[in-house]
């Protein structure tokens, strides 16, 4: 491998980090998502996600409680999980792994 690999999990409190090195060791970083004064470095960090499921019926009662949509979505993830993201065409190859 010859460029850095970068892998960005930005939560509603905390914002998740892996990076790659070129030679193949790993940086782990685990830091607020929100830090006064800082608010540029992550602020255009994300990823967009088109093809959701279903709310699940948990998530939904949450939400009935008066829990804004985009709270739900930032602090339970609204009830997905794990999402993994990647190239089309190694697509295949993941769902083979998993």
């Amino acid at each position: 491998m010859t460029r850095w690999q970068f892998s960005i999990d930005r939560g509603g409190t905390f914002t998740d980090v892996v990076a790659r090195r070129p030679d193949g060791g790993l940086i782990v970083r685990k830091v607020l998502s929100v830090q006064p004064g800082k608010e540029g470095v992550l602020k255009n960090i994300g990823y967009h996600l088109d093809n959701m499921p279903k709310t699940p019926a948990l998530m939904q009662l949450i939400e009935d409680t008066g829990v804004k949509n985009e709270e739900m979505y930032k602090t339970f993830n609204m009830g997905v999980g794990f999402c993994i993201i990647s190239p089309e065409n190694q697509v295949r190859g993941i769902q083979k792994i998993i």
